[in-house]
């Protein structure tokens, strides 16, 4: 599993193996 953030967007997201994009919050 990759993490990737991604400043332009207003929430960084977490890229997983198929490339299904789910938001994250940190914590």
């Amino acid at each position: 599993m990759s993490v990737q953030l991604f400043p332009q967007l207003p929430v960084p997201k977490m890229s997983i193996n198929a490339g299904t994009e789910v938001p994250v919050f940190p914590a």
